[in-house]
């Protein structure tokens, strides 16, 4: 199956899956801000998990389209489909583009530096934003 092809789901396991992607989502975003507001932050962590939870919401919001995507964690990629459905998802561009690097870079001792806690206070801004934007798309609380 090729990125961005339509898949059809029946109508409850589409609802079942968005759902639990919006579980996972919610599970990296609360993980983020308890690493960020832990006395001796954990950046890297906290980072990870922010770029995490933006890619799992997306994911949701495509499992909404009925739109296959590859596995892999490239925010841009999965934009850039978006972008193709609705020019407003330009406006994460930016975003997507920052919390990128944190899929892989910050799990590997050999990335060479440490996260000062202002990044990852704004990697964890940036999730945030990403998320209520789809959330925004799907018609769903913030809660879920």
């Amino acid at each position: 199956m090729r990125p961005g092809q339509l898949i059809r789901n029946s109508p409850r396991r589409k609802k079942r899956v968005i759902e639990r992607w919006l579980v996972k989502a919610r599970n990296d975003s609360v993980t983020a801000q308890t690493m960020l507001e832990n006395d001796l932050p954990v950046t890297d962590t906290v980072c990870f998990h922010a770029q995490r939870c933006a890619e799992k919401k997306l994911k949701a919001f495509f499992t909404f389209l009925d739109v296959h995507v590859e596995k892999t964690h490239d925010l841009a990629r999965f934009l850039k489909l978006c972008v193709e459905h609705d020019a407003t998802w330009t406006s994460l561009t930016n975003a997507a583009d920052e919390l990128n690097p944190y899929a892989g870079e910050v799990r590997y001792a050999d990335d060479g530096r440490d996260i000062p806690v202002e990044e990852a206070a704004r990697a964890v801004e940036m999730a945030e934003n990403i998320m209520a934007f789809i959330q925004s798309k799907l018609g769903v609380s913030a809660k879920e």
